[in-house]
């Protein structure tokens, strides 16, 4: 989002492609970050997503890219909903994703009295 941001604010022309699927999905509060201390994530993303989506220059798409293909046109992207988009540059942010442990039950614990993040809600 924050690579959007900067590109909107350039005037370029972005797409925003977001599953929607945060990695702090559990995480009941966000600490440590300046003007934001105990703010829900889902309303931070809400807030970051009204900002974003202030400059004209940039859409978003709830959607993930399953594959990237170079041809002459530039980038071929192929969404999981099955769209087609054309595009000469890419950024790829990923994410990050937690890789709980093989503990038998572990998610039924996850979020509630086991968390990765000991600043957000540790």
């Amino acid at each position: 989002m924050n690579s959007a941001l900067v590109l909107g604010r350039a005037q370029r022309n972005t797409l925003l492609v977001d599953e929607g699927k945060p990695r702090n999905a559990v995480t009941k509060e966000s600490h440590g970050f300046f003007t934001r201390d105990g703010i829900m994530p889902q309303e931070f993303r809400a807030i970051a997503y009204e900002e974003v989506l202030g400059y004209p220059s940039v859409m978003r798409k709830q959607d993930r890219v399953d594959t990237i293909q170079r041809d002459e046109k530039g980038f071929l992207l192929q969404t999981r909903k099955g769209e087609t988009v054309i595009t000469k540059k890419i950024i790829l942010a990923t994410g990050l994703k937690e890789t709980l442990p093989p503990i038998p039950n572990i998610h039924q614990y996850y979020g509630k009295s086991l968390f990765v993040c000991p600043f957000c809600d540790g």
